[in-house]
């Protein structure tokens, strides 16, 4: 009897370590970091059997999140994303090849920025939409952080006047450099001379970040350059309409040339006023435009709030009244949108206010759940009401791209009233919207050509699945095994890992590219 005691109480420690162990592996499913850490891994295995561009995508978001967790291994996979994009096609008209390798330089960057540099001289030219000049701004704000100017200017150098040119890059080097730095003006004068050779590309953008800072001489033929560019061009017979918006107002264009000389007139009244003064008396709807605001779209900003929204469209054949209509009132609601929000932090019901006058239904639902979710834990009951308005207006809009974004802030907001049986009824409803999407970028007659990474349903699934992650953990990973196509299921699965990390999300980039109907 002793003996069997003995083995009895012998026996005891080791179930209860049996069942801590237990215990600890469950709760290892529960660890958002652990969780995501097997995402990721599995989303490694099966990166290999999707089509070649996705496949530089997933091993790209591989090497992004990795890095936190083990940076040998991040590195790894950035060069072999870089590696299996030389086998992309390069002679189709957008280069994916180059536009591949774009995006992985521009990600590594802050990671190695010698190792991306590497990766750029590796890159081939183009004469035309040179997919290595959104590469070479990142590799540059790298090095200005790194105090290596020498470095920056070397690579700003090297795309000489040949096709495009790196002009934000080289902005961002202006500034870097002393006042005094004679570099600057050689800098400023290396990129006019290759707008000269190659008039494309945002110069501009480059004249109005610096013209205060270089000499006025240099100024005045810069502008006169560009104003003279713009005059002469040939004015095509191609209907064209523009909007620039933000919470001071609109700018509305009916000329494509009106639209490109907006922001270059201040520059040009300070410069030869006379000139100026003589092409606005010329041009009554760009001077409208500069009395509301003088400096073109510098003074549209305002503050943290300080975004600008512009649409711009044009075709052949005579204009289309109903278009133009659409375009303005779609701009009028945007600039309301930006009021609404701007209002939200201050005066909750202002803001309500402001909203109910919203012309377009699908951005007054937006911004609806947007005020819903930012009252929310201060005032349950208001949120509850302004979501019933949100959810109502989603009923009757019928584009699913108009909907599937809104509803992941409908999930938000409801959760933040405790009622998670509402948020998962609008996860629901974003998934069954993203997977209309899905079937209009799949359509066999009529496919979405663009990169996968960019068709509208992978973003939709991605805010699904970032919210769900956000909202409830590791208990929204099943909502992957609704996503049918593998190659978007396996960038949602990296996606959703991200967010178990915490990793932000902060491109939300769409690309439609379809052909005809057969």
């Amino acid at each position: 009897m002793r003996f069997v005691c003995l083995a009895i109480l012998l026996a005891a420690p080791v179930f209860a370590q049996v069942e801590k162990t237990v215990e600890q592996l469950e709760a290892e499913k529960r660890d958002p970091k652990k969780r995501a850490a097997v995402l990721l891994d599995n989303a490694g295995q099966a990166v290999g059997a999707a089509r070649p561009e996705v496949q530089v995508f997933g091993l790209l978001h591989l090497a992004e999140n990795y890095e936190p967790i083990d940076q040998k291994k991040s590195l790894e996979y950035f060069h072999q994303a870089f590696d299996a994009a030389a086998s992309i096609p390069a002679d189709s008209g957008t280069n994916q090849r180059a536009q591949l390798q774009s995006e992985i330089v521009r990600s590594l960057a802050p990671l190695n920025v010698d190792d991306a540099i590497a990766m750029l001289r590796q890159m081939e030219p183009s004469g035309k939409n040179d997919r290595r000049v959104n590469a070479a701004q990142s590799i540059v704000g790298v090095l200005i952080q790194k105090k290596r100017l020498d470095d920056a200017l070397e690579i700003v150098e090297s795309f000489g006047t040949f096709g495009d040119y790196p002009y934000a890059a080289a902005a961002s080097i202006f500034k870097a450099l002393p006042a005094d730095d004679p570099r600057r003006n050689t800098l400023f004068s290396s990129a006019m001379a290759a707008y000269g050779a190659h008039p494309r590309g945002n110069f501009p953008d480059l004249l109005m970040k610096v013209w205060r800072e270089i000499p006025q001489s240099l100024a005045q033929s810069a502008v006169a350059t560009l104003v003279n560019g713009i005059l002469d061009r040939k004015e095509d017979d191609s209907h064209f309409i523009a909007s620039i918006s933000s919470i001071k107002g609109t700018a509305n264009f009916s000329s494509r040339k009106d639209y490109d000389l907006f922001n270059l007139m201040s520059v040009l009244q300070t410069c030869d006023p006379k000139r100026a003064a003589e092409i606005l008396e010329t041009r009554p709807d760009l001077k409208a435009a500069l009395q509301q605001f003088p400096e073109g779209t510098e003074s549209m900003r305002s503050g943290e709030n300080g975004d600008i929204h512009s649409s711009t469209s044009s075709g052949g054949g005579k204009a289309n009244p109903q278009q133009d209509a659409g375009q303005r009132l779609q701009a009028l609601a945007r600039n309301r949108a930006a009021e609404a929000l701007a209002a939200l932090k201050e005066d909750p019901d202002k803001a309500l206010s402001i909203a109910k006058t919203i012309p377009a239904a699908s951005i007054r639902a937006d911004v609806l759940g947007k005020i819903a979710n930012s009252v929310g834990e201060k005032d349950p009951g208001s949120a509850k009401g302004i979501l019933g308005q949100c959810i109502s207006l989603l009923d009757d809009i019928k584009d699913p791209s108009d909907r599937v974004g809104t509803w992941t802030i409908v999930a938000e907001a409801a959760h933040k009233i405790k009622d998670d049986k509402l948020s998962w009824q609008a996860i629901d409803r974003a998934m069954a919207d993203a997977t209309a999407l899905y079937k209009l970028d799949a359509d066999e007659d009529s496919p979405n050509k663009a990169l996968r990474e960019y068709w509208p349903s992978t973003q939709g699934y991605r805010r699904i699945v970032i919210t769900a992650a956000k909202l409830f953990g590791v208990d929204a990973e099943p909502l992957l095994l609704r996503i049918t196509d593998p190659d978007l299921a396996l960038l949602a699965r990296v996606e959703m890992a991200q967010a178990l990390l915490e990793r932000p999300h902060d491109s939300w980039s769409t690309s439609v590219s379809r052909s005809s109907k057969k």
